[in-house]
């Protein structure tokens, strides 16, 4: 839809008013079908319910495995950093399994 001109400010394109609901071009005959608007009918694809399911569980799995391999990895982090710092304790003499 355009609106009429305006020697306002704010003022679109060859001064017509361009509005937020304005700013779409205006539909014109060419923008319709031939054959008096009818369209061809939708086809809908069919839906395979089982490879749906398929790639959730498979996507499932997936996530549940980052999340062991990143738990392990924080554990083995953690595991490491116990036997660094004990180690670095037994070369200053002091030995840490004694202050449990």
């Amino acid at each position: 839809m355009v609106q009429a001109t305006s020697p306002d400010r704010g003022s679109g394109q060859n001064g017509y008013r361009v509005g937020r609901s304005h700013d779409a071009p205006a539909p014109t005959a060419s923008s319709y079908p031939a054959d008096g608007g009818r369209l061809p009918p939708i086809v809908w694809s069919r839906v395979d319910r089982g490879r749906i399911l398929r790639e959730d569980l498979l996507g499932l799995g997936k996530s549940v495995v980052v999340a062991v391999v990143g738990i392990a990895a924080f554990i083995a982090t953690g595991m490491g950093i116990a036997l660094l710092v004990t180690t670095v304790l037994k070369a200053f003499g002091i030995d840490p399994g004694s202050y449990y």
